[in-house]
């Protein structure tokens, strides 16, 4: 992980992150599904309790789709142009690089 030591739990079961996004999306699992087409289920079914997943080939990121993974690489190592000197973050956009180096690495000069 990027900064280890990070944790974050969910209030609903047992199951800890290391990201807020990933601990986000784990959250949506506990909302009751009710799709609108039948072939929504499925993908649904597929996505959420078969625990199908698409692996990256660059880092530990799991998906549940293919569509996901795709957007995945795209965003997180495919347009990567900006990366952390002081740990191992890396941005596809100039202002989340300052907006990161902001909140982690910024000291209070008193």
């Amino acid at each position: 992980t990027k900064h280890e030591g990070i944790v974050y739990p969910c209030n609903q079961c047992e199951y800890q992150s290391t990201g807020q996004g990933d601990l986000n999306k784990h959250k949506q699992s506990h909302q009751v599904y009710q799709a609108t087409e039948k072939e929504h289920i499925k993908t649904h079914k597929d996505s959420s309790h078969e625990a199908i997943k698409y692996s990256c080939n660059q880092c530990e990121y799991l998906a549940t789709t293919n569509g996901n993974l795709k957007n995945h690489k795209h965003s997180m190592h495919d347009g990567v142009k900006y990366s952390c000197k002081q740990c191992d973050y890396q941005a596809t956009q100039r202002s989340s690089l300052k907006k990161h180096n902001q909140v982690k690495h910024s000291r209070l000069k008193l």
